[in-house]
């Protein structure tokens, strides 16, 4: 049922692509990032047991195509962009995630929004990470996740925050 639900509002969203073209073309495209998805933590896996072994990892995949290279966006200022997939039928008002550096992320998209099919509930004002350890992050965020839905944020670094993080 999940799965139902996250092809579909993809599916309305790449409808508005100009690019792509019929239902087809759009699977193709989605079952195909999934792959490169999937498939990279597969690699991750055997690159570990390679580097246990003493032996050298080579990826079938070119070095520019691999998911961990190309799905990490970025800013036009270089500054990643944060990307939240939900993939429950229960929406989150309150969802824990841990980041490496002092800053502020800002909503720039979210499948939740009216424009997409979306109810408009989960809107995410600017958060302002908090300086408290979050699994191996420095520091945690909580933002709002719609169900079955996916909310991309873009990091501002903080600006006063040395680099050890010791000034927040």
């Amino acid at each position: 049922m999940a799965t139902a639900n996250l092809v579909k509002r993809l599916q309305n969203i790449m409808r508005r692509d100009a690019g792509i073209s019929g239902d087809a073309q759009r699977i193709e495209q989605m079952v195909w990032l999934f792959f490169l998805k999937v498939y990279d933590a597969q690699e991750t896996e055997w690159e570990y047991k390679a580097y246990k072994a003493k032996r050298k990892f080579v990826s079938i995949i070119p070095e520019k195509y691999r998911w961990r290279n190309w799905a990490h966006a970025k800013d036009a200022d270089g500054n990643p962009i944060l990307c939240v997939f939900n993939f429950t039928p229960v929406p989150w008002d309150d969802y824990c995630l841990g980041s490496e550096e002092a800053g502020t992320y800002s909503e720039i998209f979210s499948t939740d929004a009216p424009y997409f099919g979306g109810g408009g509930l989960s809107f995410n004002e600017p958060v302002k990470t908090v300086a408290e350890p979050f699994g191996k992050f420095r520091h945690r965020l909580n933002v709002k996740l719609p169900a079955y839905g996916a909310v991309f944020f873009r990091f501002t670094p903080d600006k006063t925050n040395d680099p050890k993080g010791a000034n927040e």
